[in-house]
């Protein structure tokens, strides 16, 4: 299976991307976060993607629990390229983790 359920708070984060920007740039960033994180905590993270954790179809109902997602994770990782500042969508999930308590801090 590519998801797997979790507790709230179980998600070590969210991971933030504008599906415009470079898979490949995005990929390789992914993978110097993991292992960073995998350095520090001695195991891999569990991540929150919108592709594996979100229907196809993209369903009203998990369009309106995005903002508990967010707020599920502890950390939020921002893949940033070229178009992510101008995607309302991102705007959105940033929006919506710092609403929810996250501070820079829990950025990467």
């Amino acid at each position: 299976a590519l998801s797997s359920p979790a507790l709230f708070g179980e998600v070590d984060a969210f991971v933030c991307h504008s599906w415009h920007d470079d898979i490949d740039l995005k990929w390789d960033a992914l993978q110097r976060w993991r292992t960073d994180f995998v350095a520090v905590h001695r195991r891999e993270p569990k991540v929150w993607m919108d592709r594996f954790c979100i229907s196809d179809t993209g369903s009203r109902e998990d369009l309106l629990c995005l903002p508990l997602f967010v707020a599920g994770c502890n950390r939020f990782v921002v893949l940033s390229g070229p178009t992510f500042l101008r995607r309302l969508w991102c705007a959105f999930e940033l929006y919506a983790f710092i609403q929810t308590g996250g501070t820079a801090r829990d950025l990467d």
